[in-house]
């Protein structure tokens, strides 16, 4: 009997099965070296005993010890924060090889949202929901990720170490058309890289080249050239009304202490050239709604000023 058969034995009669086993191990032919290979390292994360109960293990843990990447070094930033949580992503990062210059503002758009619409219905907790939604899609290699999420109840997820790349937003097919020039690239939109075309309406971005040229910036190249391995990056998980995406105070509260934190972590000063916003490094697939019209730069800045100034005084 193979390693992975034994293992399915043990399992019947117990306190589990193995359709309760995460996804990640329920894709793979149970009678590989690679299933027996990921069932050694699941049993080894989460202590298993000889029966292999499961216990209380939460969906966002179900990753193996290799995935979660924590060691006695582990460094997931501002843990200190009242209603910040560790929830390791499962896709493998790289570690930098340059200096964090600034902090990357993103908005996880309507899909994560919708999904907990859905899942909630008109009794449940939205926001229950949303943690459920998020903690499952961090649970999956494949996504991009940033390295902390803000949920709408204040609640901040740290996902990936500060020491390592989030793929949260880089730059491919564009940088070749920044590089060109505003005269070259206003003439292309798309929604992802491979979707990218050309457009008749060259004013799409005169409002991004405005706010761009108020702070010395020409280039999308100049806010910053490589936002995965020069950011610090976050995301907003916004509410919907009739009027789109919506931010709530507690959000914008989250939003200056991470920046706030990372300015001091990193050795940044703040200000519209550290604090980046998603649309502003990628106009051409991001304009102008990463993140939404309800972020508010006046309202966070405010935020972070007043931070910094109690910092100072103690």
């Amino acid at each position: 009997m193979s390693s992975a058969q034994e293992y399915n034995a043990r399992a019947e009669g117990t306190h589990w099965t193995r359709g309760q086993l995460p996804w990640w191990l329920r894709s793979l032919d149970a009678g590989s070296i690679q299933f027996a290979k990921e069932v050694r390292r699941y049993q080894a994360a989460h202590r298993l005993d000889t029966d292999g109960k499961l216990g209380s293990v939460t969906w966002a843990a179900i990753v193996s010890t290799e995935r979660l990447r924590i060691d006695a070094t582990g460094d997931f930033g501002p843990v200190h924060m009242p209603n910040a949580e560790i929830v390791p992503s499962a896709r493998e990062e790289r570690k930098r090889k340059h200096p964090v210059v600034g902090v990357g503002i993103h908005t996880t758009g309507s899909g994560v949202t919708v999904a907990a619409m859905k899942s909630a219905g008109s009794d449940g907790d939205i926001n229950v929901e949303i943690e459920r939604v998020m903690r499952n899609l961090l649970s999956q290699p494949s996504s991009y990720i940033s390295h902390a999420y803000v949920l709408p109840n204040g609640r901040v997820l740290l996902c990936v170490p500060v020491d390592e790349c989030a793929v949260h937003g880089g730059l491919s097919k564009e940088r070749d058309l920044y590089a060109k020039g505003y005269d070259e690239w206003r003439w292309y939109r798309g929604v992802n890289a491979a979707s990218i075309r050309k457009h008749e309406n060259g004013e799409r971005y005169a409002a991004w080249k405005r706010e761009a040229n108020a702070v010395g910036v020409e280039s999308p190249l100049d806010y910053c050239d490589d936002p995965n391995g020069k950011l610090w990056a976050f995301d907003l998980v916004p509410l919907f009304n009739d009027g789109g995406e919506v931010f709530t105070d507690v959000q914008f509260e989250a939003a200056a202490d991470l920046i706030v934190w990372a300015s001091k972590r990193f050795g940044f000063e703040v200000g519209p050239r550290t604090v980046l916003l998603h649309r502003q490094w990628n106009p051409i697939t991001r304009w102008p709604w990463d993140p939404g019209a309800n972020w508010s730069w006046p309202t966070v800045r405010a935020l972070v000023d007043a931070r910094m100034e109690n910092t100072s005084r103690q």
